[in-house]
């Protein structure tokens, strides 16, 4: 694969074997639904499926090492992604505006090496975090991501983030 090779092509799913998903690899594929990756990838890149409106679901079955900024931006219609089975670094807006996504599952090994800014920018439905049973790095207690000791949090939903800067704006008024 190289970048943007199915960029604005009317494809609907894929189901691919492949070591790294180059830029823009399926950018403003309007038509593709689904992306299940069946091996290890050493990266999702950037731009790799923006503008991807109606892909709803993605799938990681591997590993993978790094899913750069914007791979996933303005997937409106995206609602669940598992995670890959591995440590990841996550970069900033990896899923910005993807306006429906309500669900991110953690698999066993799931692990965020770097979490840089905001990953999930704009995913206002935003509400569970599903860990798998058998992950020791995480829990999800209903209102954040954290750590397996439980002190610290990995990430927090929106509403609760925006919950908790209406009570701080009212304490310092």
């Amino acid at each position: 694969m190289s970048e943007s090779m199915f960029k604005n092509t009317g494809i609907t799913s894929i189901s691919f074997n492949a070591d790294r998903i180059p830029a823009s690899c399926f950018e403003d594929c309007t038509n593709l639904e689904s992306v299940v990756i069946n091996n290890d990838i050493i990266y999702v890149g950037e731009n790799a499926f923006k503008n991807c409106t109606s892909l709803n679901s993605i799938d990681i079955k591997g590993e993978s090492e790094y899913i750069y900024a914007n791979a996933f931006n303005n997937c409106s219609n995206l609602e669940v992604v598992n995670l890959p089975n591995s440590i990841v670094k996550i970069s900033d807006s990896a899923f910005v505006d993807c306006i429906k996504l309500h669900t991110v599952r953690f698999n066993e090994e799931t692990y965020i090496a770097e979490n840089v800014g905001s990953i999930f920018k704009n995913c206002n439905e935003l509400a569970s975090f599903e860990v798998n049973s058998n992950n020791s790095n995480y829990s999800f207690n209903g209102k954040y991501l954290i750590n397996a000791s439980g002190n610290e949090i990995i990430l927090a939903l929106l509403e609760l983030l925006m919950a908790h800067l209406v009570v701080l704006i009212q304490l310092l008024a």
